[in-house]
């Protein structure tokens, strides 16, 4: 319980901190978007990962309007060395149910949007998500990036076997599509579940860099935080 409330502490304070105006230019910074549902339908979920078909669009068309430019999540990790003098927008899919593919990825496609699926290899035989054959014909679209979501989806930082979640759920990929998986995203996603431990396993698995959840831009500061990078969650 001591180790929750910690990591709860750790969590408003990166909100916080990682937020402050000092640590990025409003004409120069990034922004990762964390997508779950995209359906209009009725979901017993939390709300905060469903994102009606409309507010999808719309604020993809919004985010143009005010001057970001979407990018690729390989353009994404090399900014963390050199920023850009532009502002930037990635698009990233958790856990990736089968209404991103009927209803999101038609819409990213028609705007000519990159975006990323963060796949759960145990979720691809799981009743309502992404399957194998889907995964890999989506996977040639060349607007598309894999990145691997772990074995199992568990809170790493209370499992014994955290390395062998996310150096398994790379190899399941890469030898599933015959291409290279360099990115993860945690589940979950917060200090609750991730530790500096789990960062350097990530790291020793072989990804380039790792997404987590708390929300804010990527600017200087948290460019820094390469196996622990924010994002923003949308909905």
């Amino acid at each position: 319980m001591k180790k929750v409330s910690i990591a709860r502490l750790l969590d408003i304070f990166d909100n916080w901190f990682w937020n402050l105006s000092l640590f990025y230019d409003v004409k120069k910074h990034g922004l990762v978007l964390m997508y779950h549902h995209v359906t209009d339908e009725l979901i017993d979920i939390d709300p905060s990962c469903i994102c009606g078909i409309h507010e999808f669009r719309h604020g993809l068309i919004r985010l143009k309007k005010e001057g970001y430019r979407f990018v690729d999540i390989k353009s994404v990790e090399s900014f963390l060395k050199v920023q850009p003098d532009f502002k930037y927008v990635t698009v990233t899919f958790d856990d990736v149910p089968d209404n991103v593919i009927t209803n999101a990825i038609p819409i990213l496609r028609e705007l000519n949007i990159p975006y990323t699926l963060f796949i759960t290899k145990e979720f691809t035989h799981k009743k309502g998500y992404i399957s194998e054959e889907q995964l890999k014909e989506i996977s040639k679209d060349p607007l598309c990036t894999i990145g691997a979501h772990t074995v199992s989806h568990p809170r790493l930082r209370t499992v014994k076997n955290s390395y062998e979640e996310l150096r398994e759920s790379k190899r399941y990929l890469e030898t599933l599509l015959n291409k290279d998986v360099d990115y993860l995203a945690y589940p979950y996603g917060k200090h609750s579940s991730i530790s500096y431990k789990i960062r350097c396993e990530a790291k020793k698995a072989g990804f380039k860099c790792a997404f987590g959840t708390i929300e804010a831009k990527l600017s200087k500061l948290t460019a820094l935080y390469k196996y622990y990078l924010p994002r923003l969650i949308q909905k």
